[in-house]
């Protein structure tokens, strides 16, 4: 991906993008003179007298300073999972007026998500950066912008649009719920200069010369826009409980038979040979926004302890593997767990 900061350059001399939607038509072009004039004709001694151009009138066509900054998302918000790179919100600027102009880009977030602006597009979990686009579409060809600081980011012929992409990253422990703003703020400038454009004083404009008249909706050459990033993420909550089976006293009841036995709700005892029964459970929480998917467990045996079966219960497989750790280990598998909902698996074990 091309790299560009906003301090050593600005984008282009003219930038122009059909690939945008239409913008209005800018009209005529600032600094043209436009003449016109009266032809006069009339009868005298029984002649027609005709003088052209008797007398003509003439002024200069005022530069025209007008903006638009648009989220360009549905709502103007976007959701992300957390763990998510390369979550895009989407904003247009346009050149509305009838000259070309430079524009001062500012990005600012402020929210409970507290992503950090890195300038230089590194991709880091937590951060954000902010691309130029001439299509809305985020790929290699794309320019990275750094718009800190009051400078030129690009210049816009009359109706010129360009696209301005926030690229964030998301942590893969962010919490469901949170969220950022982002404000995309564009400032006119002259273009191909960092100067801010001024409109022309009421008492200074004349007919006779190029004047600068604002048009924005504030008549200040400035614009904003604002989007939002929402986390939608699972929100999950782990459970395992051991319960005796058979207390075993006189220690006949087999690994095999553990595994099947009826659990003595009147047994108390863990003492060697004791059957126990692990419950592991995990639960989505109604209120989160996204169901939590390849959902892994794993328990491995402790020294102490013989593996005797296991159940798959709500899991889609739970397998044990003699060759991990002392006494092997047990991993449930479970594709999806929606909000709301809770699965869990069981293992037995003798303890030794």
């Amino acid at each position: 991906m091309n790299k560009f900061y906003k301090g050593l350059a600005t984008v282009g001399a003219l930038l122009l993008t059909s690939a945008a939607p239409a913008a209005f038509a800018a009209g005529t072009e600032a600094g043209t003179s436009v003449t016109n004039s009266i032809d006069v004709s009339y009868n005298s001694g029984g002649e027609t007298i005709t003088i052209e151009n008797a007398d003509t009138a003439t002024f200069v066509v005022d530069r025209r300073v007008d903006l638009s900054v648009e989220g360009q998302d549905g709502g103007k918000t976007v959701t992300a999972a957390s763990g998510a790179n390369d979550q895009v919100l989407s904003f247009l600027l346009t050149n509305e007026g009838n000259d070309a102009s430079g524009y001062d880009l500012d990005i600012a977030n402020t929210g409970t998500l507290g992503l950090t602006y890195d300038p230089t597009g590194a991709g880091t979990d937590g951060t954000y950066y902010t691309v130029l686009s001439a299509d809305n579409s985020f790929d290699a060809g794309d320019t990275i912008v750094d718009l800190s600081g009051n400078t030129n980011t690009l210049d816009l012929a009359a109706d010129g649009q360009n696209y301005v992409l926030v690229v964030t990253n998301i942590g893969a422990t962010t919490a469901d719920g949170l969220q950022d703003q982002f404000t995309v703020t564009a400032t006119a400038l002259d273009a191909g200069t960092d100067t801010v454009s001024v409109q022309t004083p009421d008492a200074s404009m004349t007919l006779a010369a190029e004047d600068t008249v604002f048009a924005d909706i504030d008549n200040d050459g400035t614009e904003n826009d604002v989007e939002v990033l929402v986390v939608t993420a699972p929100q999950l909550s782990f459970s395992k409980t051991v319960a005796i089976v058979d207390e075993n006293i006189d220690g006949t009841l087999s690994a095999a038979a553990c595994a099947s036995a009826t659990i003595d709700a009147s047994a108390t005892a863990a003492v060697p040979g004791s059957c126990l029964e692990y419950t592991i459970s995990i639960t989505n929480d109604s209120s989160a926004t996204s169901a939590a998917s390849t959902i892994v467990i794993g328990d491995t045996i402790p020294a102490q302890e013989t593996y005797a079966g296991s159940t798959t219960g709500d899991f889609d497989t739970v397998t044990y593997d003699a060759s991990t750790g002392d006494k092997g280990a047990v991993t449930g598998t479970l594709g999806t767990l929606a909000a709301g909902a809770t699965a869990e698996f069981t293992l037995r074990v003798l303890v030794d």
